[in-house]
């Protein structure tokens, strides 16, 4: 996880105080990821996580550290994302929240500010 976005992930799950595994993959010298996490992901995406929700015998399989965060937050860390809508207003469009919208905003810039230049 050296210089890679997946150290937020572990970030935001020690924020929470959620427990966790980490796994390390390595990928082979052309950086295609090998069988073990293919098993996981079928694409090999990394950084990945994989939640049992209960009462489920089957996992949900989450890649992409913005995906990965923001799912988090859903289920685990509501109180760290702004309110969408005021109190009565749930789903009315045009009602969201500055704050809400702000947290969009900065959720959407990070995801393009930081990506790599191809």
């Amino acid at each position: 996880m050296n210089k890679s976005r997946g150290q937020r992930v572990v970030w935001l799950l020690e924020e929470l105080g959620l427990e966790y595994d980490i796994a390390v993959h390595k990928r082979d010298e052309n950086k295609r990821a090998g069988p073990e996490l293919k098993a996981i992901h079928p694409l090999g995406k990394s950084p990945c996580v994989t939640i049992r929700p209960a009462n489920s015998e089957k996992d949900v399989v989450i890649a992409e550290s913005e995906t990965i965060m923001e799912y988090i937050c859903d289920h685990f860390g509501k109180e760290l994302v702004p309110k969408r809508y005021p109190e009565g207003q749930e789903g009315v469009l045009g009602a969201e929240t500055e704050e809400w919208m702000r947290y969009k905003v900065r959720w959407i810039q990070l995801s393009t500010i930081n990506r790599p230049n191809n």
